[in-house]
């Protein structure tokens, strides 16, 4: 029996996984897109329409496929991304990151409220998220990453924010505003969705 395409792998995914979610097409469409191009990913929007959902689902589908997911804030760490530095390397006087489990090891990384980020952090993954590099004890060392998908509730104030913060958003190619369900329709299959998770009980 023939080994089915990476194409025909990627279509099925594509149509599990909007089966599966409320007109969450176009997105699940991009991040397709990013895997396959290799670029990374962008999706701007209001809070609770499900951004990290649908990025999330789409990496949990595909077999083998090593996901990282960060939500970040002012005091997110490079140690929360990179792994904690390892008590035995310093020991040994040096720095080295256990990177089990962490964005160096993994082909996707999902990056939730990056705007968010203080600028230590955001140095440090400049070159991850450009170079696919990490450094470690001084070597530059080569990550799988495939596609970063970044997920936010605004655009970063470029005018007023952190430089570093424009120097991220300029490296990401693909840019998409999420939308909610508003149609009657789509209220209706959230409706349905709803019920088939959390069926109703009868009081007593």
């Amino acid at each position: 029996m023939p080994t089915p395409t990476t194409a025909a792998v990627l279509d099925d995914l594509r149509k599990q996984v909007k089966d599966e979610l409320v007109q969450r097409d176009p997105e699940v469409d991009a991040i397709v897109l990013g895997l396959v191009s290799q670029q990374h990913v962008l999706f701007v929007g209001e809070p609770g329409i499900g951004k990290t959902l649908v990025a999330r689902r789409v990496a949990e589908r595909i077999e083998g496929l090593r996901s990282f997911y960060r939500p970040f804030g002012p005091f997110t760490a490079p140690e929360h991304v990179f792994g904690n530095i390892s008590i035995k390397g310093l020991k040994d006087d040096r720095q080295l990151y256990v990177t089990k489990g962490k964005l160096p090891e993994a082909e996707v990384g999902i990056f939730d409220e990056w705007t968010r980020a203080g600028n230590a952090v955001l140095q440090e993954m400049l070159l991850a998220w450009n170079e696919r590099e990490f450094e470690q004890d001084g070597q530059m060392v080569e990550m799988p990453l495939m596609c970063g998908i970044f997920l936010s509730n605004h655009l970063p104030d470029l005018d007023k924010e952190s430089t570093d913060l424009g120097a991220v958003y300029d490296r990401i190619l693909l840019r998409y505003e999420s939308q909610p369900v508003i149609d009657a329709q789509g209220l209706r299959d959230l409706d349905e969705v709803r019920l088939e998770k959390h069926p109703p009980t009868l009081l007593t």
